[in-house]
């Protein structure tokens, strides 16, 4: 064996891992908190730590049990042995686990106590590094320490569901019932059935009964979460004892191993997906989305999510990872392949809706995949490999294919009219009208990204030419595609007002919404850099309050991630400079003046292109921010203003 090489430490020296080493994956760490290895269930080797995990692997108890069993406790106790090392040694520095492989969190747990979530870069087995623990490692009230909180965790995942840890947090039976209805009245979920949800409650709520499928736990648990968490928020209330439910049902789902490949099953890892995806947390959400498919592909159901969920999406929470009161969001989630699939269609009662959602979902992703599409063709690596001409053929091409989704989409599924948008307890019964509505901004998107690059900001009307008249033959082409890209623009701008405008009234996923409105940036330079050309424009007022509403929502939005918050910086600078130019019309840009300042292309360095633009399978952090080819350090310099 080659020698191994050493790593030093304020400590001392010691052995990295081999499996890493051989593997070569950089790992950079020493033992033994190699969480690389742990993924790939090798055992590392260092001095007294390698007897210390032999002696706990014999003591298990693996001669009765059957080989895949066995296996499963060696995981679990090896998964315990160093998450005691990481947790119960605080003069050990484990805390910096290589940052790209490992993120712990610290929050409130079931038991109030903390709880700390991993997120492995890699989990070929679906065991997360998450343990309970006392705060600041101290004895707790019933004197428990660190290291029992997580031997007694272990405990009960190993044997059965922890019924006693999960029954004091339930509440009421009545307002249990109220929580189902609630889920059940806002959603279309064909993948779990009422009735046997309402049976596996009581079952729970039965302290007599011993044993409950950990399948029928999850799935109560998350159900009952989803609807307090509307009604939470319909009262206008932060809902906190629903993140003690998610809490445990994700413990009970951590390891699906051992989960019975079933619809409920399935349902239930799709719902923690969901709440991982609203919470921000993208590498959990993904990781039970991917077990969800699998064991959906086990049993012959087919989840359509677009592409797959381990590649970036652009609008990747808009239409596989939004749970919101429309009832095409949860059907669509649980299409079979076919509509008559027996399976699924003659066991419910929502069959015109069910295959309704179905078009609307499928014309959705469709959209989407449009919309990756136009940014690698056009403001990509691709794009930039691309001449006039084939941008301009790639560019028709596009249209006839929006054009053809557009055609498909389900005539109700309709932008809101005035008086609708002015009716909240209208839309809670229409919930399809919100649908439409995210479903028409993605359209529009889409136009404006296409004439955006089609027109060029350089070739802008004049001034005294705004209203589309081109001072000459050789700019009509440009005038008329710069209108169809305002207008676009202000249609998308407009149609995020609306849902901003009702969005926190009807239990939807802020973050998400945010994360829809704040990624497709082009339609706020658009509206941006039209105020700064023509801030004396009769439309002017109006363009900047689009700008002013959504700046205002997203101000209000709490707990945002680094990347939303780098977002909103960019919608809040948009807002500030707009604000100033509309309020000073001496200081009017001219369109010589304006076409020095950049086209709308992936050169801007707060634009989601970053680098060479985009490609499949990039990270978000590969591409975001960065600086840009022309080497503007930020998007303030770039276009001359700060907030």
């Amino acid at each position: 064996m080659a020698p191994v090489r050493r790593v030093t430490n304020d400590r001392e020296s010691r052995r990295s891992c081999d499996h890493c080493r051989h593997k070569k994956i950089k790992c950079g760490r020493t033992l033994p908190a190699c969480l690389q290895c742990l993924t790939y269930n090798i055992q590392c080797t260092y001095g007294e730590g390698r007897k210390d995990f032999e002696a706990l692997q014999s003591s298990t108890p693996a001669a009765s049990a059957s080989s895949g069993d066995a296996t499963l406790i060696n995981k679990l106790n090896r998964l315990e042995f160093l998450m005691e090392k990481i947790i119960c040694e605080p003069d050990e520095d484990y805390s910096s686990v290589n940052a790209n492989s490992f993120r712990a969190t610290l929050i409130e747990d079931q038991f109030g106590q903390g709880h700390l979530i991993g997120e492995p870069s890699v989990m070929a087995v679906s065991l997360q590094t998450q343990q309970f623990l006392p705060e600041e490692h101290s004895t707790g009230e019933n004197g428990e320490t660190p290291k029992t909180v997580i031997q007694g965790f272990f405990a009960g995942i190993k044997t059965s569901c922890p019924l006693e840890h999960i029954r004091p947090l339930l509440p009421a039976k009545e307002d249990a019932h109220r929580y189902v209805d609630q889920f059940f009245s806002t959603t279309c979920w064909p993948l779990m059935d009422k009735e046997e949800l309402l049976v596996a409650m009581e079952e729970l709520y039965d302290e007599t009964t011993a044993d409950v499928s950990r399948e029928k736990i999850c799935a109560f648990l998350l159900v009952m979460g989803f609807g307090f968490d509307g009604i939470s928020r319909l009262q206008g209330r932060t809902a906190t004892w629903s993140t003690k439910i998610y809490n445990a049902a994700f413990s009970l789902l951590s390891n699906t191993t051992t989960l019975p490949p079933n619809r409920m099953c399935i349902a239930a890892l799709l719902l923690m997906s969901f709440q991982f995806q609203s919470s921000g947390n993208f590498t959990q959400s993904y990781s039970l989305m991917g077990n969800a498919t699998r064991m959906a592909q086990g049993i012959g159901l087919h989840l359509d999510v677009g592409d797959t969920p381990h590649r970036l999406e652009i609008n990747r929470c808009l239409f596989w990872c939004v749970y919101q009161q429309d009832t095409y969001q949860s059907v669509a989630m649980g299409r079979p392949p076919s509509l008559d699939d027996s399976d699924c269609m003659t066991e419910l009662p929502y069959q015109r809706v069910y295959s309704d959602s179905v078009v609307f979902f499928r014309c959705g992703i469709r959209l989407s995949r449009c919309l990756k599409k136009i940014y690698k063709n056009l403001y990509g690596v691709a794009g930039s490999r691309k001449s006039a001409i084939q941008k301009r053929t790639f560019i028709a091409q596009m249209q006839q294919e929006l054009d053809q989704v557009w055609f498909e989409v389900p005539s109700r599924y309709r932008p809101p009219t005035l008086a609708e948008k002015q009716n909240l307890d209208n839309l809670r019964s229409k919930g399809n009208i919100n649908a439409g509505a995210e479903l028409h901004s993605l359209y529009y998107n889409c136009l404006c990204m296409i004439y955006s690059e089609g027109v060029g900001f350089g070739s802008i009307p004049s001034s005294n030419n705004s209203a589309g008249s081109p001072s000459s033959a050789s700019d009509v082409n440009s005038s008329s595609n710069y209108e169809k890209c305002l207008d676009a623009a202000r249609k998308y701008l407009s149609l995020m007002g609306y849902l901003t405008s009702g969005i926190s009234s009807m239990a939807e996923s802020l973050s998400t919404l945010f994360l829809m409105i704040a990624y497709p940036m082009v339609p706020y330079f658009v509206i941006f850099m039209h105020l700064r050309a023509f801030p004396s424009e009769s439309t002017a007022g109006s363009d900047l309050q689009l700008l002013e509403t959504i700046d205002s929502f997203v101000k209000s939005l709490k707990d945002m991630s680094d990347g939303a918050r780098r977002l909103y910086a960019l919608i809040h600078q948009c807002v500030v400079a707009a604000r100033h130019y509309t309020s000073s019309v001496k200081e009017q840009v001219s369109a010589d003046r304006f076409s020095q300042i950049m086209p709308i292309t992936p050169y801007m360095s707060g634009y989601p292109m970053g680098v060479g633009g985009w490609e499949e399978g990039d990270a978000a952090s590969d591409y975001l921010f960065k600086r840009d080819q022309m080497g503007t350090a930020s998007f303030a310099s770039t276009f001359g203003f700060h907030s």
